[in-house]
């Protein structure tokens, strides 16, 4: 004689049964989304290979031909914002005998 089945076990069995199905339909979901996207790579790739390329293989200027409207401001030549603030004291105290640094003239890499 066949026992009968516990409800609690028909309801595990339905819960796991959703669940499965559940999975089922996120991983169809899934699936579609990734072929969507590789044919979008594809059509890209596609659209890339057949963009033409720009090469600049010299650029001219010309500054004598450039003309200036308006000229102002002020110009500071040696200091910028990477100078140490304690030596630009140095440099701008009245009694001072501060004897500039030689200049690095080694070659940038």
């Amino acid at each position: 004689m066949e026992q009968p089945i516990h409800p609690y076990y028909l309801h595990i069995e339905r819960n796991l049964q959703a669940l499965w199905d559940n999975q089922q339909q996120h991983k169809k979901q899934v699936e579609e989304r990734l072929s969507a996207l590789e044919s979008e790579h594809a059509q890209l790739k596609e659209r890339m290979n057949q963009i033409k390329t720009i090469s600049i293989e010299n650029i001219n200027y010309k500054i004598q031909e450039l003309t200036v409207q308006q000229l102002s401001g002020t110009l500071n030549i040696g200091m910028s914002a990477l100078t140490d603030p304690e030596e630009i004291k140095k440099w701008l105290a009245p009694d001072s005998d501060y004897v500039e640094p030689p200049a690095d003239t080694q070659p940038m890499d």
